[in-house]
């Protein structure tokens, strides 16, 4: 019998109330998910680089989403930091934005962003936009 690999998925956001949002989401999304919350970018890459370094399967992340104003970090040096990492540099991170200019978008996707989703306001549109997500990089779930 074949065990089902978890996909973990890492969560980076000030707010509490929107990691839990987001964590129900990916839930709701998909059974196959592990998520992990952290409300500090150096919580984040002290979990990530700790998790590589041990080899710990379910310690590194398939996928990070980071919320674009974070109090305590910058979120393009947190970027920039994850991607200079050779060993975290294949994670591919997502950047959730409220309204920003345009040039602010160029510039995440030229620091390393993956991909960059304007934030859904209303609980269906966030499920639907999780779901493409984890349709996108983890592919169909397989029942």
């Amino acid at each position: 019998m074949k065990t089902k690999q978890l996909r973990v998925v890492a969560i980076l956001d000030e707010d509490s109330n929107d990691r839990i949002v987001l964590q129900q989401a990916f839930e709701q999304c998909r059974q196959d998910i592990e998520v992990h919350s952290f409300e500090k970018a150096s919580e984040l890459v002290e979990y990530l680089s700790r998790s590589e370094a041990n080899c710990v399967r379910n310690g590194s992340a398939d996928l990070i989403i980071v919320a674009l104003d974070l109090p305590w970090e910058s979120t393009f040096d947190l970027i920039v930091t994850i991607k200079a990492d050779h060993s975290l540099r294949h994670m591919p991170i997502i950047v959730l934005i409220g309204l920003v200019p345009e040039p602010l978008i160029k510039r995440l996707y030229d620091v390393g962003a993956n991909t960059v989703i304007a934030r859904p306001v209303l609980w269906d549109e966030l499920v639907g936009v999780i779901k493409k997500t984890c349709d996108y990089w983890f592919g169909p779930l397989k029942m």
